[in-house]
């Protein structure tokens, strides 16, 4: 008989695995967010601030700076071990270049210590590593060159180069349709023939502005925007092409093609006909390393043609001109139509000191990465003619030779020379000064920060620090350390130069008249200068009221480290980080308040032994393994010294333990307590029955 328990009984047992059932899904399902919470905030919480702030974030607007980390190999210079072929001096340029075209791929052609005198230049090819027992154990003598790339001389003495194909002969083109904003990573093209993920980048450019209409104007016209016209650029279909990316091609769907990274510039449009352009081979990842090359006299150096994540390290270049020689060619290195390589510890030394002698020199490229480099006795250091994306960081120059006209204009470290450059990082570098003339083309959304520039005494004519000239124009200046104590006396001049300012911007070239704008859209904040004698946050030098790419006052003085690097450099070793800016202190260069310390390639030139091989020159021994002692930890430890468990920092495990342990508590305690309250409750729609009487 019924008497209404077991139907008592058999409620409550719903009601209990009902709420068992239940309170255990919830607390899995909050134990699992809970737990994706932490690791979000543990491990991914650095993408997340990535993906939505940049370094420079709150300082410089969007509009006018790009995401830098892109600059160089990805994932670094690789450190190849294997060994393919092993030359002794005595061995010929013929069989050096045998040795590298059978070595298998992630391999390294090593040559041992001693003089190579090589009749001939050498060819590298891609995934290959040529490599030294040292700059100051392995020496390659040229008396010879090798041509490269089929151009007029002077020819390099070693060639990283894929397929031929340049501005005045492409092998592949095609109409850029679709897919123009600032950031955008997916475009359209008319034709992908020949293209392959992965292996190859494009060349984009567009037609030059007819007009200025007072913000961008790419422009390369003699004796109108420019004094000598644009050089090194398509001229065609449609006119000069001075505006140029290169960019990764990672995939191909169609003629949608996916790229890495997004578009830079803001001002591509379907109304200047882009275009895209591209060799049919890329030379990828092959490498120099560890040996010194001394060019034969009026020979080129080294020369990267359509070249992609290749790298140039430990390498010391020397360039002695003989009494009554040529001078010491056209460049040390010379990137011309290339992506995200390195060149980084290096040292270079002597040019002809006469127009076109260049430490390193762009022509074009994009994402290039050239940092922690010495440059002693060299004409313009480093010289963009076209680039975009690239990063050219703590590297030190002395000596910037030039001697026409009696040797008083002064040669700045870096040299804006060609139109179509932009968003470019300066970062950390100690050297003259900078230059970005109007001779063969216009300078946009250059960014300085955090660079000592301090001029040359000695020089007459072209002092300004930064000699900004017209059509230099939305040029960010964040962090420096500008001037010389009792050198320099005025601050800024706009449309001309005493060559005793910090500043002098729009002064026109041969003639023309000047440019207003170059001052109205540069951005400066937290520079120190010997002028002023204080660190200027001012809010009149924000161009916060442009009508475009206006910059907001910022909000802090706080400047970030760097613009690219997310830690301090393996190869940094102990002395402080960041050395230069106006939240430095302590630092040991006189002069200038403590905000400067000496950079690594700074106390490594100034250490280094003068090399007796090379006579009076004053050419130094180069030995960056003893230069840049990399400040890492011990093994089992993370970079900050706190023990590490399968190579993560314990202090994570143990902040994930924590807060993990805590929601564990806490879900246990809400569903005990729901668990107690739903013993006592029906469930909802239910009368719960009692036994009659």
């Amino acid at each position: 008989m019924d008497d209404g328990r077991a139907n008592v009984a058999a409620g409550s047992a719903v009601i209990k695995v009902r709420t068992r059932e239940v309170g255990r899904a919830w607390a899995v399902r909050s134990l699992g967010l809970a737990l994706a919470l932490c690791m979000s905030l543990t491990v991914g919480g650095a993408l997340t601030v990535r993906a939505t702030g940049e370094p420079w974030s709150g300082i410089l607007d969007p509009s006018r700076a790009i995401d830098w980390s892109h600059a160089g190999i990805p994932g670094g210079i690789p450190n190849r071990a294997t060994i393919c072929a092993s030359l002794d001096p005595g061995s010929t340029a013929a069989q050096i270049d045998a040795a590298i075209a059978a070595c298998p791929p992630d391999q390294v052609v090593f040559l041992t210590a001693g003089t190579f005198i090589l009749s001939a230049g050498l060819n590298m090819k891609s995934d290959v590593t040529l490599r030294g027992a040292g700059a100051n154990r392995t020496k390659l003598v040229f008396t010879g060159t090798t041509q490269c790339d089929r151009g007029p001389p002077p020819y390099p003495v070693i060639c990283l180069k894929g397929s031929f194909s340049w501005a005045g002969g492409v092998e592949n083109s095609a109409d850029w349709t679709a897919g123009y904003w600032k950031g955008t990573t997916v475009i359209t093209l008319s034709s992908t023939a020949n293209l392959r993920a992965g292996e190859n980048f494009l060349i984009l450019d567009q037609v030059d502005d007819a007009a200025d209409g007072g913000d961008i104007y790419n422009c390369g016209v003699a004796n109108g925007c420019v004094s000598q016209g644009s050089d090194g650029m398509r001229t065609g279909p449609g006119g000069y092409r001075n505006q140029r990316q290169v960019v990764k091609v990672t995939a191909i769907a169609g003629n949608q093609v996916t790229i890495m990274p997004g578009i830079y510039m803001p001002n591509w449009r379907a109304s200047q006909a882009p275009q895209a352009w591209w060799p049919t081979t890329v030379l990828r990842r092959a490498g120099l390393e560890n040996m010194t090359i001394q060019p034969v006299d009026g020979g080129g150096g080294i020369n990267l043609q359509n070249a992609m994540e290749c790298w140039i390290t430990g390498v010391r270049s020397v360039k002695v001109a003989p009494p009554g020689g040529p001078g010491g060619g056209r460049n040390h290195v010379w990137l011309t139509m290339t992506r995200g390589n390195e060149i980084r510890s290096n040292y270079f030394y002597g040019s002809g000191g006469q127009s076109q002698s260049y430490g390193i020199e762009w022509y074009p490229g994009s994402d290039n990465l050239v940092e922690n480099n010495i440059f002693q006795h060299v004409t313009s250091p480093m010289l963009v003619g076209t680039g975009s994306g690239d990063v050219l960081a703590y590297n030190f120059s002395i000596d910037d030779l030039y001697t026409p006209g009696g040797g008083g204009w002064m040669q700045p470290t870096y040299a804006g020379h060609n139109g179509g450059d932009a968003m470019v990082l300066l970062e950390g570098n100690d050297g003259l000064g900078v230059g970005t003339d109007n001779i063969h083309g216009t300078h946009h959304f250059l960014t300085f920060f955090r660079n000592h520039f301090y001029g040359d005494p000695n020089k007459t004519a072209n002092t300004a620090i930064l000699h900004l000239w017209r059509y230099s124009r939305f040029f960010n200046i964040v962090g420096n350390v500008l001037g010389r104590p009792g050198y320099y006396t005025t601050y800024e001049t706009n449309l001309s130069t005493d060559d005793v300012d910090i500043y002098s911007f729009g002064q026109p070239d041969s003639g023309a008249s000047g440019d207003s704008r170059t001052l109205e859209t540069a951005m400066r904040w937290g520079n120190y200068d010997t002028v002023s004698a204080r660190s200027r946050f001012d809010a009149a030098e924000v161009p916060s009221g442009l009508t475009n790419f206006s910059n907001p006052v910022p909000a802090s003085q706080v400047l970030p480290p760097s613009l690219y690097r997310a830690l301090k450099p393996s190869w940094w070793g102990t002395m402080p980080w960041p050395a230069i800016g106006p939240d430095v202190a302590g630092g040991e260069i006189p002069g200038y308040a403590g905000h400067a310390y000496k950079i690594p390639a700074r106390r490594c030139y100034e250490n280094a032994v003068i090399d007796p091989a090379y006579g009076g020159s004053n050419v130094r021994f180069f030995d960056p393994a003893a230069c840049y002692v990399t400040a890492g930890s011990a093994p089992g430890t993370t970079p900050t010294g706190w023990p590490a468990l399968f190579g993560i920092d314990t202090r994570i495990l143990l902040l994930v333990g924590v807060v993990a342990a805590i929601a564990l508590i806490l879900i246990l305690a809400v569903w005990r307590s729901r668990r107690r309250r739903s013993e006592q409750e029906p469930e909802s729609g239910e009368t719960p029955r009692v036994p009659g009487p």
